[in-house]
């Protein structure tokens, strides 16, 4: 499982700078996306389920990009390439584990519950805002005057939501539960005045109790894997 949750790891890191804005994959985030190949290669010893899973992973990048250069940046195929990835990782690693060999010493137990803490922590960070954003446009619930809103206020936006989530991951794990109420009324005060929209308070409210309900589920989610 260590090895498994290695690579999913690898993989996930440059999601988080790559895919965070609405911006279409270009060659050089490409490169970057590719870029944990080489660690995986590096840290495993090479066997045929290590160069398929590193060719697997290749032709959904490539796929994704070259979809993207044609129809647009697309949430939902951003989510859906990465759980088809975790699916025939997680799969292919449990059926062949034998064939999952590190290069060095890294199975001992602390590395192992790091890493599962890790997965938790990158998946909120990033593969949240994916999932809540699609689930908003799909549902046509993000205001008119949120849209036309300038790249760097729609960043904001993005970064206090990854604080938001990550913040209440952290705190879920060490028990604060009581805690979680003031990271929700701060991000609250925040867009005070904002607040008067009935559209953007109903927005805010689904998209913030969507990531609430996401870390809670991927929490449960670590909890089983540490178990």
């Amino acid at each position: 499982m260590t090895g498994i949750l290695l690579i999913l790891n690898l993989i996930l890191i440059p999601r988080v700078f790559v895919l965070f804005s609405n911006r279409v994959l270009t060659l050089p985030r490409v490169l970057v996306l590719l870029s944990p190949l080489v660690a995986i290669l590096i840290l495993f010893e090479v066997s045929l389920l290590i160069l398929g899973l590193v060719f697997l992973y290749c032709i959904i990048v490539f796929l994704s990009y070259n979809r993207e250069r044609l129809n647009g940046q697309n949430d939902f195929f951003r989510i859906l390439s990465l759980f088809v990835y975790v699916i025939v990782v997680v799969v292919t690693g449990a059926v062949w584990d034998g064939e999952l060999r590190f290069r060095f010493e890294l199975q001992d137990a602390a590395f192992g519950i790091l890493n599962i803490y890790m997965f938790g922590f990158l998946f909120v960070l990033n593969e949240v805002n994916l999932i809540v954003r699609f689930v908003l446009i799909k549902l046509n619930l993000i205001p008119k005057d949120n849209e036309e809103n300038s790249n760097s206020e729609q960043n904001a936006g993005r970064v206090i939501g990854l604080l938001e989530r990550s913040i209440i991951y952290i705190l879920v794990i060490f028990g604060e539960f009581t805690v979680i109420g003031i990271v929700i009324a701060a991000k609250g005060l925040s867009r005070f005045k904002k607040m008067e929209d009935r559209n953007f308070a109903e927005y805010v409210l689904i998209g913030t109790l969507c990531s609430f309900l996401s870390v809670i589920l991927i929490f449960l989610l670590v909890k089983t894997l540490l178990a």
